[in-house]
């Protein structure tokens, strides 16, 4: 039955979010000649050159990705992301979405933060449309010395500078930004908004900052013994983890009471397990 359930989870977010990128596509991207890099964007591009729908064009351009990367990728993995990306090429096409602005700064913006929201759903239902992703796990094989992050950035900026020459550099500018907007849209997605912080302090009073965080806060405090390199003494290394930026201010006013010349190092956290989070 959690079978089931995952699955059929699974693909109703790949649906919501294919809907999403194909919603990004047709009001934002496309009526504004914006090509935001890989295979839609180079789609894109075609469209505008030979009058060829985008969506066929992405299909015909994925398929064989998918076919040379099938055991690369696994049967599963592959299955799900035929399915999103023949479903991205239909909704593409066949939705009546109009366009809502020419404004090419509203465009790139919206029209990233839409395509990034709709591919961190596809991809955290374990999917992909194809694109750059699948063509750099391929091109990874001939280029092992090149890591897979780089080679996504190569596939990209080669069609952007595509872009640059059939509409204009201005434009392909615009297409650079949406690629930029839409991977910090699907990482917003797939990882949430970081509203937890890490706090690193070292502080000769270290039982008596614990202690306050311990009691006041109620957050857990784990020390470590560690050495000065410049004065080689031993010193106690505390950290904390704290859910909100009041609860950091929190932390501040503790270790500067207690000693003003504390070290003390703030820093996101993507993820916290455990009790109290």
């Amino acid at each position: 039955m959690k079978y089931l359930e995952r699955f059929f989870e699974e693909y109703i977010m790949i649906i919501i979010g294919v809907i999403v990128m194909a919603a990004s596509m047709d009001m934002f991207l496309i009526p504004n000649k914006i090509a935001p890099g890989g295979v839609s964007g180079l789609a894109t591009i075609l469209y505008y050159l030979f009058s060829l729908n985008v969506g066929l064009v992405i299909a015909i351009l994925n398929v064989p990705l998918f076919i040379l990367a099938f055991r690369k990728l696994g049967f599963l993995f592959c299955i799900k992301s035929l399915f999103a990306t023949a479903l991205f090429s239909l909704a593409v096409d066949i939705l009546p979405i109009p366009c809502i602005t020419h404004d090419l700064l509203l465009a790139s913006i919206f029209g990233g933060v839409l395509m990034g929201a709709g591919l961190g759903l596809v991809i955290k239902a374990g999917a992909t449309t194809g694109g750059s992703d699948t063509a750099a796990v391929l091109a990874a094989r001939v280029f092992k010395h090149i890591k897979i992050n780089w080679l996504i950035f190569i596939i990209d900026f080669v069609v952007i500078l595509i872009a640059a020459f059939v509409f204009s550099p201005e434009l392909s500018l615009y297409g650079l930004a949406a690629i930029f907007i839409s991977s910090k849209a699907a990482e917003l997605v797939l990882e949430g908004p970081s509203t937890s912080r890490m706090i690193i302090i070292i502080s000769k009073n270290s039982e008596a900052i614990s202690s306050k965080i311990l009691v006041e806060l109620n957050r857990g405090v784990t020390s470590f013994s560690g050495t000065g390199m410049y004065s080689k003494q031993g010193v106690n290394v505390l950290l904390c983890v704290v859910h909100r930026d009041a609860e950091v201010q929190f932390v501040k006013d503790i270790v500067m009471n207690e000693d003003n010349s504390a070290f003390l190092i703030v820093g996101n956290v993507k993820e916290v397990l455990g009790e109290g989070f």
